[in-house]
């Protein structure tokens, strides 16, 4: 099974927006030989340990790591300039992260539907990691390190149907903290 490391796929760009979602996930150029524009399903793992499991159909935009990598990464670590928050994620912030972010104004974080929605688990992933999180910028991505997304084993799968089910039954399995 194939495996990307976050900071070989992606940099960082800061973009004009309150901190802490002002960063743009850029796929760099040079980048790793492979299809990614076909129907595969993925593991986000962090320290080796998946976190996240998706997968792409027909992609749209015939490219992963462009419509669902960057808006996984963003609602993940909370970092995200599109990311959009529910009652139940906003309340968590308010509870798990608000506190961590003393230094800075976040009267911009409220309730908001966007189309790259963060989760509960997402804010407890983030708030876990925050000491390092909050300092990722266009200078230091070392973060990222920690990062793979990895392709998992789909052969023989022919429809939508297949995909979401496999997806699916991996999710049961391995139980994804960032699922959900």
């Amino acid at each position: 099974m194939p495996s990307f490391l976050a900071t070989d796929i992606f940099k960082i760009i800061e973009v004009s927006k309150p901190f802490p979602l002002n960063l743009k996930f850029v796929i760099r150029e040079n980048q790793p030989i492979f299809d990614f524009s076909k129907s595969i399903i993925y593991s986000i793992l962090f320290d080796g340990k998946i976190i996240y499991i998706g997968y792409s159909y027909e992609d749209k935009q015939k490219d992963i790591r462009k419509s669902r990598w960057t808006k996984q990464l963003e609602t993940i670590l909370f970092r995200g300039y599109r990311v959009g928050l529910n009652k139940k994620s906003y309340l968590e912030f308010e509870k798990s992260l608000k506190h961590k972010l003393i230094k800075h104004k976040v009267d911009s974080i409220k309730i908001q539907k966007t189309d790259v929605m963060t989760s509960l688990n997402r804010i407890i992933f983030a708030s876990k990691y925050w000491n390092e999180v909050e300092k990722l910028n266009s200078k230091n991505d070392t973060f990222l390190n920690r990062i793979y997304f990895q392709i998992e084993d789909s052969s023989g799968l022919n429809s939508r149907k297949e995909f979401e089910y496999k997806a699916k039954e991996l999710i049961k399995q391995r139980k994804p903290f960032c699922n959900g």
